[in-house]
């Protein structure tokens, strides 16, 4: 950093002047002119160079410069601010982001994928860090620059070959999941067709031949009551009686079956045999045409 800073003789006598500097040492190295000469009502410009070393730490430090001779002296007081560089910013950002590399880099091992090169990339960058933080120390800002473009690069690589495996990760750490998915999958497909829609509808059929034989049953109840109450003569009642009863008992035998049916669709298709052989014979299978001769 440089400052530009501005002397005036105002008077008419030459005047040999001398530099004075107050600064600490924590802060920076201050160049100054050791002395100046300005002649009558002459005006002069002088840099003052301040070089603020990169491991300076963040604060405020006064500096007071002094321009006079022996007889006399002019003091003024400048605030040097040090903030934080992009290179400590830079530095710790990276430093961060190779801590977190580590850990993802290591649950990618714990799934079983070979991240030796990332490893080998990951101990190379932990150098350059080290590198890096000497530098600050030695206030070597070239070595600093190199190890942080490094560094970048280094992060950069490392991330890609993380973002390529992330697929494969995925499927070692999920692969019982996902072999699950499937079998529930093919399950639902055999199951529904084969198992429940059958049953369904059975169960629809069962449903109303129940239905169908409690309106019989009534029925017949109705007619004992119209002959015991003489409204019937006995031969009607006895032909009524043998239509409802026979219909009754095919009724009747029409739900023993189609419960009988719904049991054998329960005991043959649930059945991991029954499943099996079932899924064999749901394959498509393809036919060849024998070549006429």
């Amino acid at each position: 950093k440089e400052i530009t800073a501005r002397l005036i003789n105002t008077g008419n006598t030459i005047l040999n002047l001398i530099s004075f500097l107050n600064v600490s040492k924590n802060c920076c190295n201050v160049f100054i002119p050791s002395s100046f000469k300005l002649n009558e009502r002459e005006e002069k410009e002088f840099q003052i160079k301040i070089q603020i070393p990169l491991s300076t730490n963040v604060s405020e430090y006064p500096m007071k410069i002094g321009i006079g001779t022996e007889y006399f002296k002019k003091e003024r007081t400048i605030n040097i601010i040090v903030r934080v560089s992009y290179y400590h910013t830079s530095l710790s950002d990276m430093e961060e982001e190779l801590r977190s590399l580590e850990e993802e880099i290591e649950e990618y091992k714990e799934a079983g994928i070979n991240t030796w090169d990332l490893e080998t990339l990951i101990g190379y960058s932990k150098i350059l860090l080290s590198n890096a933080n000497e530098s600050i120390s030695n206030d070597q800002i070239t070595v600093l620059e190199n190890s942080l473009s490094y560094l970048k690069n280094n992060i950069d690589a490392a991330r890609s070959s993380l973002s390529s495996m992330r697929t494969q990760k995925f499927l070692l750490q999920n692969g019982w999941l996902i072999v699950l998915l499937i079998i529930m999958s093919m399950l639902t497909i055999y199951l529904v067709p084969q198992v429940f829609i059958p049953l369904y509808k059975i169960e629809n059929e069962i449903r109303n031949l129940k239905s169908e034989e409690e309106i019989l049953v009534s029925s017949r109840v109705e007619t004992e009551k119209q002959y015991f109450m003489r409204k019937i003569d006995e031969k009607t009642f006895s032909n009524i009686m043998i239509t409802k009863q026979d219909k009754i008992l095919k009724t009747r035998a029409s739900i023993n079956e189609k419960e009988k049916e719904a049991k054998k669709i329960i005991e043959t298709r649930l059945k991991p045999i029954g499943i099996l052989r079932r899924l064999r014979e749901s394959k498509p299978k393809v036919f060849k045409k024998k070549d006429e001769k």
